[in-house]
């Protein structure tokens, strides 16, 4: 299944989930009554929206592999969650807000009550849900905390869910009288609980990981290679994909980070990954002593060659983003590649020569080198007068950021499907 189809059926079950309840709290009342009172209305209509986007984000970052073929990539996963995030948390915030409007119509006073701790069990449970929310969303948001610490506050954003679904409950409202409402929400709540227990409570003994021994360590100026071999069984993954690298002795015990696997894969299960020396974690992989255990998650992404609906493809790395591409020239079988690898210097462009030797080995790769040093930063109009009829090929793009997005926006601009312009990001936090 094709990523743009993908997109369209996940968008699709993702708003008819989202409004389903909507449409049951429309129905319990003539539809003249139930915008009466329009600020409550929109506070239970918040409400309604938060509690469903709060359980469906929590199922999203759960990493459930076997969902990924349905759902468009993890790393894609990822972005949504974080807008999905936000997106809650305002909605969670306008719940109570737009109900204090409803009574400072009559009292100031019974408003300003609706934030202050109630020795009512049903609304304090409410408001602690919120404020919980509110200060880890915060530091997601707008607190630069080191990985670790970020993933540890993350991880405690199924306290808000629970505390807020008891509220929903046990408080007086619609979902209370209606079973059909109060059953619809508390499948979602349940599966977003699930998931968050799943991946953060007991994923040490629930979560699939691979044993590996590390076999090899070697460096290339910032960038550090580690290959491993498999303890018992093999991680099964595609050329293209990522794993998540966890390091018991390296670090917080749980901490793991995602890396592009720059090996194909092989029979013995033998896997490499090149990694940039980018932060504290990263720039301790190349004091690991060979016999190291590690453990891996995946694989994890859709930028392979089951993607592609043309044999001509158009690659295009930057920097360490050339890191899913290695993996996949190992891979190649008749197909015709012009891959693009953009570095600032060419003493970064470490790979040149492996990629060199693979076209001299029969491969049909053409590597150009770019480096911004001298050739100033890449173009989809430089590719394309680079490449004879690129409107028929597909194209792969990994690196940075702002990279990516601008090529994406220039080939677009070009007349290229969007269809056919696979990308990697890893915004995961």
């Amino acid at each position: 299944m094709k990523n743009s189809f993908k997109n369209q059926i996940a968008f699709g079950l993702f708003v008819a989930i989202l409004l389903t309840p909507v449409i049951i709290w429309l129905t319990l009342e003539p539809i003249s009554d139930r915008f009466e009172h329009l600020w409550q209305s929109i506070g239970q209509i918040s409400g309604l929206l938060g509690i469903v986007l709060l359980s469906l984000n929590l199922f999203l970052s759960a990493r459930l592999r076997r969902f990924e073929k349905f759902l468009p990539g993890i790393n894609k996963i990822y972005e949504y969650h974080h807008h999905i995030g936000g997106t809650a948390l305002i909605l969670l915030l306008l719940h109570p807000v737009s109900l204090a409007l409803t009574f400072a119509s009559t009292s100031f006073y019974q408003a300003f009550l609706l934030f202050i701790p109630a020795d009512a069990v049903a609304l304090a449970l409410g408001q602690y849900s919120l404020y919980g929310l509110l200060a880890l969303l915060i530091i997601t948001f707008y607190i630069n905390l080191p990985y670790e610490w970020w993933r540890l506050s993350h991880a405690l954003l199924g306290v808000p869910l629970l505390l807020g679904s008891l509220h929903m409950l046990l408080i007086p409202s619609d979902v209370s009288r209606s079973p059909a409402l109060k059953y619809y929400l508390l499948v979602l709540i349940l599966v977003g609980l699930s998931s968050y227990l799943y991946r953060t409570v007991f994923g040490s003994w629930l979560v699939k990981r691979y044993k590996y021994e590390i076999t090899e360590v070697q460096t290339f100026g910032s960038i550090t290679e580690i290959t491993a071999k498999p303890v018992a069984e093999a991680m099964p993954y595609l050329a293209g994909q990522y794993a998540f690298l966890q390091i018991p002795n390296l670090g917080f015990s749980f901490e793991t980070h995602p890396f592009s696997v720059s090996s194909a894969p092989t029979k013995e299960g033998t896997v490499r990954f090149s990694i940039k020396n980018s932060g504290d974690f990263t720039s301790q992989l190349k004091d690991l002593a060979v016999g190291t255990r590690v453990k891996l998650e995946g694989g994890y992404g859709v930028f392979t060659a089951e993607q592609c609906i043309r044999s001509r493809q158009v690659w295009i790395a930057g920097g360490i983003g050339i890191t899913p591409f290695l993996a996949l020239a190992g891979e190649l079988n008749g197909e015709t590649v012009d891959l693009f690898y953009c570095v600032n210097t060419r003493s970064e462009a470490v790979y040149e020569e492996g990629l060199l030797a693979l076209k001299k080995s029969g491969k049909n790769i053409n590597v150009h080198l770019f480096c911004s040093d001298k050739d100033g930063r890449i173009t989809a109009d430089y590719i394309a007068k680079s490449v004879a009829d690129i409107q028929k090929t597909d194209i792969f793009v990994c690196g940075p950021p702002a990279m990516m997005t601008a090529l994406k926006n220039q080939f677009k601009d070009l007349g290229i499907s969007k269809a056919n312009i696979h990308s990697e990001e890893f915004s995961f936090s």
